[in-house]
């Protein structure tokens, strides 16, 4: 049964920590798509370097708190149909309309569109070239798969069990880098596989909360992450270390997502006025945003005093293919 997270009476840690991140996860993902700009953005004066050490994890928070929201919207309902169509309705028209928008930016690829010589001229049209878009879908896809197996096994099999497939997923993501580079590059499996974890994580520990169980396991896991990967941020900046072999091994953080996100919560919760309610507005525009900021930033010189004009505008574009993709919905009844 479904633990009820509006009441905090005897609740467990883990409880308490889903309670904090459901409450604020508008906010949270508007942080998220904040610092994505940031990141995409890249020229910042001297926060460059602080922006392209940490600025990729805000996808894993994305991914981290999809995973969360979908475990408890599965367990609302048994009806999976309802759930895939819920799901396409909200992505589907949004990637449409953003991609007939958006498709001029593109344009040195509009002709290949009348020869069929290419597929991915057609996923640009529809709006889903994104990697996050394929990538999201994917997991949406097997995300009730996931939900019945975490119903099904107990603990500490289901703990085990989850460990297990991480530590497939890493070394199954090393050695494909190591031989098939190109093939990782290219394709949407280099994306599926290195931030898998962050999204089952949001679904362990919202099952965890609902179960009462509790987050020793998972805190253990998160303070060997901290430690390796404070290691070779080190190892980056003091001694010469590719900066690629610490992206690569960023999902051993995956047990951390969770924890920070419960530091950001409890930090929004204390944010009053305009700056809460920003957030907040932005959280709820984020699948938009995604896909319109690439767009807006690629038409702009990367100077650091342009970037609040490409937000204001990316943020104009959002507002729009939001209130289309709406339209859109309302001629099928939805």
């Amino acid at each position: 049964m479904q633990s009820d997270l509006t009441h905090p009476e005897n609740e467990t840690l883990c409880q308490r920590l889903a309670r904090s991140i459901s409450g604020e996860r508008h906010g949270l993902m508007g942080i998220a798509i904040i610092i994505v700009m940031l990141y995409h953005w890249g020229t910042l004066g001297s926060c460059s370097l602080l922006v392209r050490l940490y600025g990729y994890f805000a996808v894993e928070l994305f991914l981290f708190l999809s995973g969360f929201g979908i475990y408890y919207s599965l367990a609302k309902t048994s009806d999976t149909r309802q759930y895939y169509l819920r799901r396409f309705w909200r992505i589907i028209p949004t990637c449409i309309v953003s991609g007939i928008i958006f498709v001029w930016v593109h344009h040195e690829a509009l002709p290949k569109l009348y020869s069929f010589s290419s597929v991915y001229p057609w996923l640009a049209f529809l709006g889903l070239d994104v990697w996050y878009i394929r990538t999201i879908v994917i997991y949406y896809l097997i995300a009730p798969l996931i939900y019945r197996l975490m119903q099904r096994l107990h603990y500490p099999l289901l703990g085990i069990t989850l460990y297990s497939a991480i530590g497939y997923l890493l070394l199954s993501f090393v050695s494909m880098e190591q031989y098939h580079p190109d093939f990782l590059v290219k394709t949407t499996v280099f994306w599926s596989i290195k931030r898998f974890p962050a999204f089952l994580a949001g679904m362990y520990i919202a099952h965890k909360a609902g179960n009462g169980g509790n987050l020793v396991a998972l805190g253990i896991m998160a303070i060997i992450g901290v430690v390796v990967h404070a290691g070779l941020t080190y190892g980056v900046l003091f001694q010469g270390l590719s900066f690629q072999v610490r992206s690569d091994m960023e999902i051993l953080l995956f047990p951390c997502w969770g924890f920070i996100l419960w530091g950001m919560a409890c930090c929004l919760r204390h944010v009053g006025g305009w700056i809460k309610a920003g957030v907040e507005w932005l959280g709820k525009y984020s699948l938009e945003i995604f896909l319109a900021h690439s767009a807006i930033f690629a038409l702009l010189p990367r100077a650091w005093w342009l970037f609040p004009l490409a937000c204001a505008i990316s943020l104009a574009a959002a507002v729009l293919v939001n209130r289309l993709a709406k339209r859109v919905c309302a001629c099928f009844g939805k």
